[in-house]
């Protein structure tokens, strides 16, 4: 049986976020939480969650909630956004084709950068 621990919220000590694995090509913020979920342990503190990131970018300004035609929501790049490196691609996956946010080496940074506001959404409980 699993001994159970009590997680703790969600931190990167300054030390480790220099460890960060950035990408000379563009990314999905799925792939960037990953790699700074990669720099924790599992398991003994709760990961980064992919919402925290996307909604900080939402209230900051640099993505919006656009809405689509079957009342689905969708995130796009701002003008801020696309100025920092974020931008859509074009993609074919198992359901057909979809847009994909991805986030260049200097939006990775900008993020990485501002890692202490995300997680502040991140915690709160």
């Amino acid at each position: 049986m699993r001994k159970l621990i009590k997680e703790t919220p969600f931190d990167l000590p300054v030390e480790n976020r220099g460890l960060f694995e950035f990408s000379n090509y563009s990314i999905s913020v799925t792939e960037l939480v990953k790699r700074i979920n990669n720099l924790i342990d599992r398991e003994t503190m709760s990961p980064l969650k992919l919402a925290s990131v996307t909604s900080w970018l939402v209230n900051t300004g640099m993505l919006r909630v656009e809405q689509k035609s079957d009342n689905s929501t969708v995130k796009r790049p701002t003008e801020h956004g696309v100025a920092i490196g974020i931008s859509v691609e074009e993609r074919v996956g198992v359901r057909g084709n979809y847009t994909a946010v991805i986030y260049n080496k200097n939006a990775q940074r900008f993020i990485l950068d501002n890692l202490d506001a995300i997680i502040e959404i991140n915690n709160k409980k």
